[in-house]
């Protein structure tokens, strides 16, 4: 530790080890966390899941609701569901963000849009990014829960102090992540807009040398049509110019 402190870097990947034992040392085990939604506000959120500085006690399945809005009463009645599972690896809380002894939270979490889902864990939360109306809410939040997240863009914890370097690094790669998935998706993309503009120049080519071809045939034809009657106009005045001579 002496060691440690004398190098800022060292200090804060020693700061990161305690936390990281700290947290298995606190995670509870599957019999001890409870088959019951637990009402949390800004008496006890902080105490009851650590979110904000990092030492997450366990992994928390959060559900931001407001109960003046129309579907409230229904994904409280999934979040109760979701608690009662017994292979859950997560405790389930549920905060009602329009109440009054809410609004630190309301304010301290103030990008989210209840009713959403948010799992903290890892130092980190990651929020649910389905409806929790639609069909088959219940097992894709376990989905979720159980490795689904990782597809999901992480974030820090608002208001945390340590782990705010671990987020952006987190945010980073799995920006870096999501632009390599696409990269190949990209350059598809691109031929594609590529081909069809190809394609259409190849139409538009097509279509005027079509119309100059018609064009040519129809001017050939005119001149055709008025060569004849020239020709029945000659023999005509010829006719009657020999009349006259007799």
């Amino acid at each position: 530790i002496h060691t440690a402190m004398k190098h800022p870097s060292n200090v804060l990947l020693l700061l990161q080890a305690l936390l990281a034992t700290s947290l298995l040392l606190a995670a509870p085990s599957l019999a001890q966390i409870p088959r019951k939604v637990l009402i949390l506000d800004q008496d006890n959120f902080e105490e009851s899941t650590q979110a904000s500085t990092g030492q997450t006690r366990g992994i928390w399945f959060v559900l931001f609701n407001d109960k003046t809005h129309p579907r409230s009463g229904e994904v409280n009645a999934l979040w109760m569901q979701l608690a009662m599972d017994e292979e859950k690896d997560f405790i389930v809380g549920e905060v009602f963000l329009n109440e009054k002894k809410c609004r630190a939270l309301a304010w301290q979490f103030s990008e989210i849009q209840p009713p959403s889902a948010v799992l903290f864990r890892d130092q980190m939360m990651y929020v649910y990014p389905r409806a929790l109306h639609e069909p088959g809410a219940l097992q894709k939040l376990q989905d979720f829960a159980a490795g689904g997240y990782l597809d999901t863009k992480p974030d820090y914890v608002a208001g945390s102090v340590f782990g705010k370097q671990s987020a952006r690094e987190a945010q980073e790669q799995w920006v870096q992540e999501q632009k390599e998935k696409n990269r190949f998706s990209w350059k598809g993309a691109v031929f594609g807009i590529g081909a069809m503009f190809v394609g259409f120049r190849l139409r538009m080519w097509a279509k005027k040398q079509k119309e100059e071809e018609l064009r040519a045939k129809a001017q050939e034809a005119a001149e055709q049509e008025k060569t004849p009657k020239l020709d029945a106009g000659d023999k005509a005045q010829g006719k009657s110019g020999g009349k006259k001579t007799k």
